[in-house]
Parts: C-alpha cells; sequence; structure tokens
C-alpha cells in the first residue's frame, strides 16, 4: 500500500472518529489530537475548545497525550462552524505543531480544518515545508519564524555601521 493511500485512510479513520465523538459540526472551534501507534488509529482526544472564531491552546497540550502513549504520529484536526479553510494564524499556528513535533520526534502527520463545506490539509497548502526531520531547521523556525507584525509593530532594521554612528553622535 503506497504511503499516500495509507495517509488517505488514516485521515478519513479520524475524521470519522472524530465525528462520533460528537465533534462535527460544533458552534466552537475544537482541536482534536489523533494518535497514530504501529500505522493504526489509536486515541482520539479533545485537546482544546476554543470561541467561535480562534484557538488559542499552546502545542504542549496537543503533544501531552502523543507523548503520553509514545506514538510515533499524531494528526490534528481542527473543527469549526465555517468553511473548512485555514487561515493564515492558523497555517502558521500548523507549522508550529509540525516545527515542535520535530523536536520531539512526533511526526506531525497532518493539520486539517474541517467545517460544514470541506476540509483544507495544512501539508497540502504547503504549511510543512522545510521541517522534514531537521531539528535545527525546527528550532530556528519556532524562535524566528512565529512573530506575527501586528500594526505598526515593526521595527526598522538598523545596520551596525548606523548603530555605531548614532551612538558616537
Amino acid at each position: 500500500m503506497s504511503r499516500r493511500v495509507r495517509h488517505d485512510l488514516l485521515v478519513a479513520d479520524a475524521i470519522r472518529a472524530v465525528a462520533w465523538r460528537g465533534g462535527l459540526p460544533t458552534d466552537r472551534q475544537q482541536l482534536w489530537a489523533c494518535c497514530v501507534k504501529a500505522g493504526r488509529l489509536g486515541s482520539v482526544e479533545l485537546v482544546e475548545i476554543g470561541a467561535l472564531n480562534e484557538l488559542v491552546g499552546h502545542p504542549r497540550e496537543g503533544f501531552q497525550r502523543a507523548v503520553r502513549e509514545d506514538a510515533s504520529v499524531v494528526l490534528f484536526i481542527r473543527t469549526g462552524p465555517g468553511g473548512g479553510t485555514l487561515s493564515r494564524i492558523e497555517r502558521a499556528r500548523a507549522a508550529r505543531f509540525a516545527a515542535v513535533g520535530v523536536l520531539l520526534g512526533v511526526r506531525v502527520l497532518d493539520y486539517l480544518a474541517v467545517g460544514r463545506w470541506g476540509l483544507e490539509s495544512a501539508r497540502e497548502s504547503g504549511c510543512f515545508a522545510g521541517l522534514r526531520g531537521k531539528a535545527g531547521t525546527a528550532l530556528r523556525a519556532l524562535v524566528e519564524g512565529f512573530r506575527l507584525p501586528c500594526g505598526d509593530e515593526r521595527r526598522p532594521r538598523v545596520r551596525p555601521r548606523q548603530r555605531a554612528e548614532a551612538l558616537t553622535a
């Protein structure tokens, strides 16, 4: 069986398990962690219940069950009242989950946004590009890449020579 077919079967089983537990559709956003052990879907746990349009949890809550159960792979499913699309903030969050998974040694199979009108995969959107098994790249992405600028909070970049001239003047 090809890797793509196994991925699709695991995703279908996970979505079915989330729906069976009452996760689809809801009036608020929910984040589910589906642990995969030895190629089979293991536990499915509700990690967080958010507001109407956002989740505010930390990756440690998502990986807590996976680490406890010694799962090799975890799949995250975000359900919500709207359509199944990933916002810019959710794409950054999915990449952060993937980077934390690389550091912990737990591979993130996918981060799915499931809604009333369909689903969207973070892996197929390219959110996990460049993080394949590289702990240094993942750590650098965690430290540098996930600061989202809000409004005019960006400071202009000052070069060392300009800084030295400003100090001596």
